[in-house]
């Protein structure tokens, strides 16, 4: 980094640090006593300027350990020491040689060398810890303190602290919990608004909601009016088939229910009643063919249809408007009040006895210190004196309470309680950071409190706010694109959403003759846009790229000899890193991954769980039937059979009693032998050992990790999950957890229930190829950067809380929690109108500022993969909002595969069992299929389809309203969310009002009132049995409902194929046979008769009788 005349701010740089890369730099123009705010853009040498201000203040006479260096992350302290340490020798060297040099300054580096071990360089949590260890009385902690709790630790501590609240509550006021239940919401449910709360002690929830019941009566009142009114409009009964009534005519007929069989005497009863009336002016984007449809008011569905159309254009969205909106805001903001009054509380104790008992988390270690600089004059002016310079790096990405303690730390009036009042004393800050690079809003980073710092920084008059826009990493060509793109970027937000862009200005002068940006396309995917799918097409080309790059004949290559170092890949998420690892893994290319969640796919660590669950539960005949099938011992369900048929019992002894090992094949025999033996050295081994010795001696003897290195190209990837595996294990050994809770951890992290980062044997080397997520990017660089894994659904996701610095609180709505998403219950008035809107706006804001730390790593070239689907009216995807810049920008041509393979060999170890010995053992004694492979031979599926990956979403959809059916339809409050995480799960977002379509047909037709009267119902139920044959053939199958009303069975399979009412007698003879074998199955397995069968036809919102044959052939089950 040249200190040359020629780059725009190069005078700022000799002012804040001076450095020069082959001499030593001069301070004439050096400021030890201003304290600056640098503004720096990426590829500009933040550390390099923060490294030279230190070493420039050695020079000038400060000691090395006044200074207190305060950095991102823990490899970055790393990384600046070494730095430090390399630059102090540097100079310390020069200086000797320079004949005119003071020996005073010698004498000064050289002892800065000799104290730099006591000088702080490390995270702002780390430094915390050390001023709260010197002062743990004066904080109002135990002197032996935890500094910084784990997420998981956290996370039990919290769980434990809410369920002592409740139960404390419980006996000391249970009309307190009374009135939560009477809201609507279980308190049990409101742990995790308990934890969102805790994420903000720093902050005031923010309620806006009445304090008493809001009266509701005049909007019902009105309401009951319209229902009366309407009810005669409506036809006597719901309309079936393809005239499937809309969400107005259902929210009618619902409210009349209602009128009719609930007393409205209570406001959560009116706010209920008035809430199926919250939908009824969303559109509904069905094709019709034979009827009007506008808004979700079909109006052939009406008997009066002026009536119909005076509701849809006029009527319906003004009373939405003015009656139900209003009406519905007052009662969830008064409800939010009751539930922020209740939870808050529990926060306050949760944070007390963290103090208490010293368990202090990584916020606690903040607020603790601001809390103790602040409120102790004595301790603040005695830590001034130990740490009198402070310099900071990536100041944009830190907690906003970091602000706060570090004008606390460095103001000259150590009295002063307000931090935007407080002035540095000289020299005492030195903060780098670019506020173009704020990504991290979800982790409490905040643009708006780095505004304020560098208003109170520039306003002070020994301050100043300074910018560095010299970029010395990426070449002319590249930089023009990006001042080009991110210039109309950022300009599509204001102050305080977005920062200003500052034009990048090139400092290097080389050029490679590749073109500087080039377009990816990937190709089309027919049918359902599957993430994955597209991810899997881009991840090819990319490999095949990077590999052509590689070798030594690609003189056509624009990279040709290219290292696989020279390569990076961006993603915006971690959902997709495997499918690119497994591409490259396949081109036999060395990579090395970071901030994957890609260990719960590992085959490894699933045999390990398997292993230790069955030795932990002994008798549990689940658990030992997973280890007999399982990866470890694959036992065939033949195999299964005849054990079970020999009179074996799961009775928690690990051994083949001798009247059971006659009875079976030997082969079988030893097998099962084998197997035992594994599970009784591995359970003696377990009680013998630490854990982490344990299991390492238990997968050594498994032979897990060279059964790893067997699967070609991908043995890198597996034998890095394992190890990964390992070194969790280690970790939660240290932490002195028994080997059952250790167990407990991995069968988490193999539910996706905890994220774990993956890696690959290759991690740390120096020559692989880069894959990892843009929040993972940050400070790095590579000569070629992709862009890549294009499509990944909506990005940002709709905000869930908004933060109000200024205001010194936060919006925190109530959420109800599911598996993979969340439902919106209870929020302030000012939610829905403003807040949410604002938030969006800090959010659309960052999204755009991680495309410019994406494309921002490029040193020679940015290769943008983009997708595009017919069907698309604009662009979707990560990085949609760069494609208008890649008008002019060459397409990247892909090898094809022959010319992209590699001839390198893959390394083939020693099977780990006899061939012979497994073949034999586990050669089929039947063949397996599903019920429709064996009865639907031959026949063709009458229906076009919407593709499997939308049935799938439609299913869930469906399950999930069948088992909460005793709480009637899923709340409009509740569709939307449900709905938006099973598209997203099946990946079909753009199917998303279809998937709405065909859920919504089961609510108002007659089989969904046969459920809810049901006795007994069950969804997705498994039924398998044996056929006679030529080979016996074993059929599995499950079905999608199964239900007794009346003392008789139901079978209901549900099918979402694109329909006519012409092609239902079709339909019927096609499936009929799958639901014939479903009846066999369950009858004989259940000793019944009598079973009915039917179809639920969705598209057409029919369900359809399917008629049973006089007799039919038992199955075996």
């Amino acid at each position: 980094m040249p200190d040359t005349p020629l780059l725009p701010d190069a005078t700022t740089r000799r002012r804040i640090g001076p450095w020069q890369p082959d001499r030593l730099a001069a301070l004439s123009d050096f400021e030890p006593d201003t304290n600056f705010l640098v503004r720096a853009a990426a590829g500009s040498g933040k550390t390099t300027a923060l490294i030279g201000r230190m070493v420039s203040l050695v020079r000038t006479g400060v000691p090395l350990d006044d200074c207190a260096a305060i950095t991102f992350t823990r490899k970055a302290a790393s990384e600046m020491r070494a730095r430090l340490y390399h630059e102090l020798q540097t100079a310390q060297r020069r200086l000797a040689d320079n004949p005119d040099a003071s020996p005073a300054e010698i004498r000064r580096v050289t002892e800065a060398i000799g104290v730099l071990p006591r000088c702080f360089i490390g995270t702002i949590h780390a430094f915390c810890a050390r001023l709260l260890r010197e002062r743990p009385l004066d904080a109002g902690l135990p002197p032996d303190f935890t500094a910084g709790l784990d997420d998981r630790e956290h996370e039990e501590q919290r769980r434990r602290v809410w369920q002592s609240y409740l139960a404390d509550v419980w006996d000391r006021d249970p009309e307190r919990v009374k009135h939560v239940v009477s809201l609507g919401i279980e308190p049990s449910d409101l742990v995790h608004f308990f934890g969102a709360l805790c994420r903000y002690p720093d902050l005031t929830p923010y309620v806006d909601g009445p304090t008493r019941p809001p009266d509701l009566k005049d909007a019902v009142g009105t309401l009951r009016g319209k229902v009366e009114a309407w009810m005669p409009a409506l036809p006597d009964n719901p309309a079936d088939g393809d005239a499937k009534p809309g969400t107005t005519a259902s929210a009618v007929r619902k409210a009349a229910r209602m009128l009719a069989l609930h007393p409205m005497e209570d406001p959560a009863a009116h706010a209920a009643f008035i809430g199926l009336f919250d939908d009824i002016t969303k559109t509904d984007s069905r094709k019709s063919t034979d009827t009007t449809v506008r808004g979700d008011l079909t109006k052939s569905h009406w008997r009066d249809g002026d009536l119909a159309d005076a509701l849809d254009n006029e009527i319906l969205p003004r009373l939405h408007d003015e009656v139900v909106a209003p009406a519905l805001r007052r009662w969830r903001a008064y409800a939010h009040r009751q539930l922020v009054e209740f939870v808050r509380p529990a926060v306050t104790t949760y944070a007390e006895h963290r103090r208490r008992t010293g368990q202090l988390t990584f916020q606690d270690l903040l607020a603790c210190t601001r809390d103790l600089l602040r409120d102790h004059p004595e301790a603040r002016r005695s830590l001034q004196e130990q740490y009198p310079r402070l310099l900071v790096d990536e100041f944009q990405d830190t907690d906003p309470i970091q602000a706060e303690l570090l004008f606390y730390l460095s103001s000259a009036d150590t009295t002063e309680t307000d931090w935007r009042a407080c002035r540095p004393r000289d020299g005492s800050l030195f903060i780098v950071g670019d506020d173009k690079q704020s990504i991290y809003r979800f982790r409490r980073a905040d643009l708006d409190v780095y505004s304020a710092v560098r208003t109170v920084l520039d306003d002070a008059p020994n301050g100043e706010d300074v910018t560095l826009e010299s970029n010395f990493r990426s070449t002319a060509p590249v930089l023009k694109w990006c001042n080009d793109a991110f210039d109309d970027l950022f300009g599509r937000l204001d102050a305080p959403h977005q920062a200003d862009y500052v034009p990048f200005s090139p400092a290097r002068t080389d050029a490679p003759d590749a073109p500087p940006v080039l377009q990816l396309e990937v190709p089309y995917v027919k049918g359902s846009s599957s993430t994955r799918k597209i991810a899997g097409r881009n991840a090819e080309q990319v490999a095949r790229l990077i590999a052509a790059a590689c070798r030594s004949d690609a003189a056509s290559s624009p990279t040709a000899g290219a290292t696989p170092e020279d390569f990076m890949l961006l993603t915006r998420n971690t959902t997709r890193l495997d499918v690119f690892a497994e591409a490259l893994a396949a081109q036999h290319l060395p990579y090395t991954m970071a901030g994957g969640d890609d260990v719960s796919a590992s085959t490894e660590l699933h045999a390990l769980v398997t292993l230790l669950t069955c030795i932990e539960r002994p008798r549990d005949g689940v658990a030992r039937l997973a280890y007999l099938r399982g990866p470890l011992v694959g036992l065939s369900d033949d195999a299964l059979y005849r054990l079970r048929a020999s009179g074996a019992a799961f009775d928690g002894a690990f051994e083949v009693p001798n009247t059971v090992a006659d009875g079976l094949a030997p082969a079988l025999a030893d097998r099962l032998a084998q197997a035992y033996d594994h599970l009784r050295d591995a359970r003696a081994r377990l009680s013998t050992h630490r854990p982490a010795a344990a299991v390492e001696q238990i997968l050594d003897r498994l032979g897990l990790m060279a059964r790893t290195r067997r699967t070609a190209g991908l043995g890198s990837l597996h034998a890095g999950r394992l190890l990964r595996v390992l070194d969790e294990v280690r970790r939660l050994d240290a932490e002195g957890h028994p080997w059952t809770a250790i167990r407990d951890e991995l069968q988490k992290i193999l539910d996706g229930d905890r994220s774990l980062d993956g890696l690959t044997l290759e991690t740390g080397a120096a020559d692989a190829v880069r894959l990892l997520n843009v929040h993972k990017a940050k400070g790095l660089e590579a000569p070629v950067v992709f862009l890549a894994d294009p499509y990944g659904g909506a990005h940002p996701k709709p905000p869930e809380e908004h933060v109000r610095r200024d205001a010194g609180d936060v919006v925190l709505p109530v959420y109800e929690h599911y598996r993979y998403h969340r439902a919106l219950r209870f929020a302030p008035e000012r939610w829905s109108t403003e807040f949410q809107n604002e938030e969006a706006h800090y959010q659309r804001a960052e999204e755009d500022r991680l495309l410019y730390v994406a494309a921002t790593r490029a040193e020679d070239q940015l290769i943008v993969s983009h997708y595009h689907s017919p069907s698309w009216s604009q662009e979707k995807g990560y990085w949609a909002p760069l494609v208008p810049h890649l008008e002019d920008v060459p397409t990247v041509e892909v090898p094809s595969p022959s010319d992209a393979e590699s001839d390198t060999a893959v390394p083939q170890l020693p099977e780990v069992f006899d061939a012979d010995r497994r073949d034999q053992i586990e050669a089929p004694t039947f063949d397996t299929a599903s019920a429709r492979d064996v009865l639907n031979d031959g026949l063709e599926s009458t229906g076009a389809g919407y593709g499997r990956d939308l049935g799938s979403a439609v299913h869930d959809l469906l399950e999930h309203s069948i088992r909460r059916r005793h709480q009637g339809p899923p709340p409009d409050a509740e569709r939307a969310p449900l709905l938006n995480a099973a598209v997203a799960r099946h990946e079909v977002p753009n199917q998303r009002d279809t998937a709405a379509r065909l859920w919504h047909s089961l609510f108002e037709s007659p089989l969904w009132t046969a459920i809810t009267q049901a006795d007994t119902v069950h969804t997705e139920y498994p039924v398998a049995g044996l056929v006679d044959g030529t080979v016996p053939i074993h059929v599995r199958g499950s079905i999608d409902l199964l239900y007794r009303r009346d003392g008789a069975w139901h079978i209901v399979d549900f099918k979402t194929d694109r329909l006519s009412p012409d092609d239902v007698e079709a339909v019927r003879k096609h499936y009929r046979p799958q639901l014939q074998q479903y009846a066999t199955l369950w009858e004989s397995a259940t000793e019944t008769t009598g079973t009915t069968l039917a179809l639920w036809l969705a598209d057409l919102g029919q369900s359809v009788r399917v008629p049973r044959p006089p007799t039919s052939a038992p199955a075996k089950t």
